[in-house]
């Protein structure tokens, strides 16, 4: 009997919790037009993926790091360079 109101007429605490997921998930409605663009790339990279396993079992894409002017590797060679620059000045 206890299906969506309880005896004393206040809403039953699953309702509740269903309003209040649909209320949060309205915030959500503009970022809806983002979802093909991302479903559209992530089926890309699965097939190169798959294509990759298929022909080319032994090939590793590698990331390279470090190239940011920011990181500590390029600022580890700027600071090389410097200290090789005085060095050649003195």
């Amino acid at each position: 009997m206890d299906v969506g109101l309880s005896i004393r007429g206040r809403v039953h605490p699953m309702a509740r919790a269903a309003w209040h997921e649909a209320a949060q998930a309205a915030c959500l409605w503009p970022y809806l037009p983002l979802l093909f663009p991302y479903y559209l790339l992530t089926s890309a990279a699965a097939w190169l993926a798959l294509y990759d396993l298929i022909l080319r079992p032994y090939h590793w894409h590698k990331t390279e790091h470090g190239l940011a002017k920011t990181s500590r590797q390029a600022m580890l060679t700027l600071a090389a360079r410097a200290a090789a620059a005085k060095a050649n000045l003195l």
